[in-house]
């Protein structure tokens, strides 16, 4: 006879991310109330993709945007400390034009550049500062240039491996009515 022949479901619990079945067993109280198994919401019978999609619609509420940001792998003549300040402000010009088009305001601005090798016992580093809400490229191309300067000085052997300019918390325009 098999460990599951003789359980009996006796509940059935929900959560948002997976179906646990919870048994109890006269013989074994230590199971009781304990998940058995996961179910995913379309291996239930007669949910469909387009079910599922309404269903997890009717569960989980709608994703707010937090953030938008660029980040590349820096390779061959990118891979040194000019062209990885050249690629990041490339980025940020990029991210600025997207945060303009999805009608956001930048709240802070956020480097991070990683080397090759570590330099003051890190491999990344990375530089932050907040702002007035703002959309304008030119005032963040200045502010990155100030983040750029307080980065640790890298030897010329160091390649940079990668860059990343991101805007944290972009309010709606609403959220600026007077």
């Amino acid at each position: 006879m098999s460990l599951l022949s003789h359980l009996r479901v006796s509940t059935l619990f929900f959560d948002m991310n997976s179906y646990y079945a919870s048994v109890a067993q006269a013989e074994e109280p230590a199971l009781m109330g304990r998940p058995v198994g996961v179910l995913a919401l379309d291996d239930l019978l007669g949910v469909s993709l387009r079910m599922k999609a309404r269903l997890e619609a009717a569960v989980w509420p709608g994703t707010k945007r937090g953030m938008i940001g660029h980040g590349q792998v820096l390779t061959g003549p990118n891979a040194s400390p000019e062209g990885a300040r050249l690629v990041t402000r490339r980025l940020l010009v990029k991210a600025a034009a997207r945060l303009r088009r999805e009608g956001y305001f930048a709240r802070s601005l956020s480097i991070s550049v990683k080397n090759g090798e570590k330099i003051e016992g890190r491999r990344r580093h990375s530089r932050d500062t907040t702002l007035c809400a703002t959309q304008d490229t030119l005032f963040l191309l200045e502010v990155l240039a100030g983040l750029w300067a307080v980065l640790p000085p890298t030897p010329h052997h160091v390649a940079y491996t990668g860059a990343k300019t991101a805007f944290g918390r972009i309010p709606l325009r609403e959220d600026f009515a007077e």
